[in-house]
């Protein structure tokens, strides 16, 4: 049985880059809520002037860094075995450096809080979440597809090889 022609597929090709931590960290997961942050910054620029746009940045850097960090902690242990600690993993990272932003300013600078950086926290929360949830569907589903592409040719392999299975 020759394996080397199904390595080559454009299914298992895209399989394998489904796999790079990289991979959609930047065009994926990152591309919809950098947008969305640098839009409500120059909103929050032409309404309240420079300081309501530092309050919208200091939150758009927390929330996206959070993303950033819980898709990274969402791929890193490979295999099935781990599931449930990227699981966790992915998710703590992810609230957790946005409250941490939020805890700081309120024992540094209340008036921060004051000035509605809560509600830029909870905006750029559900965009950076949205936007992974609909990345990793699309990478599930990708790779459903490879999984049962390649799972067809082998099957049709052995056929043609004459094992017919054997």
């Amino acid at each position: 049985m020759n394996d080397r022609p199904l390595m080559n597929t454009p299914q298992t090709k895209r399989a394998n880059e489904l796999d790079d931590p990289g991979a959609h960290l930047v065009a994926g997961v990152l591309l919809v809520p950098v947008l969305v942050c640098l839009a409500t910054i120059a909103v929050a620029w032409l309404t309240g002037g420079p300081s309501v746009a530092i309050i919208a940045g200091l939150a758009a850097i927390s929330c996206l860094a959070g993303v950033a960090a819980g898709h990274v902690f969402s791929i890193i242990p490979r295999g099935d075995m781990f599931f449930s600690l990227r699981l966790m993993l992915s998710s703590t990272v992810r609230v957790a450096l946005p409250l941490v932003t939020l805890l700081v300013c309120r024992l540094t600078r209340p008036e921060l809080l004051e000035r509605g950086m809560v509600y830029f926290v909870i905006l750029f929360y559900l965009v950076g979440l949205m936007s992974e949830l609909i990345t990793r569907i699309k990478r599930l589903a990708s790779l459903q597809n490879a999984k049962s592409v390649v799972g067809q040719s082998t099957k049709g392999s052995n056929h043609v090889n004459g094992t017919n299975g054997r």
